[in-house]
């Protein structure tokens, strides 16, 4: 859980309204986000290196994603 006190204060005030798993300090296997990085990581990496942002841009946008059933894993991690 987050060790912010608003953070904090907020759970305490909305603990009827929502569930808390408390998990590791750092749980990257359980974060949907760093499965989509490190996805993406391993798209650009087999590509040349981006010049500046515009580049980069170009790169990632409708790219697809490199890993086995990306669409139906990407619906599952940010269900």
């Amino acid at each position: 859980m987050h060790q912010g006190k608003p953070v904090k204060a907020w759970l305490e005030d909305h603990e009827e309204e929502i569930a808390i798993y408390h998990l590791h300090s750092y749980s990257p296997e359980l974060n949907p986000d760093e499965r989509l990085n490190r996805s993406l990581k391993s798209t650009l990496s087999h590509l040349p290196s981006a010049k500046d942002e515009r580049s980069l841009q170009k790169q990632i946008i409708g790219r697809p994603i490199s890993c086995p059933m990306a669409a139906l894993a990407c619906r599952i991690w940010f269900a």
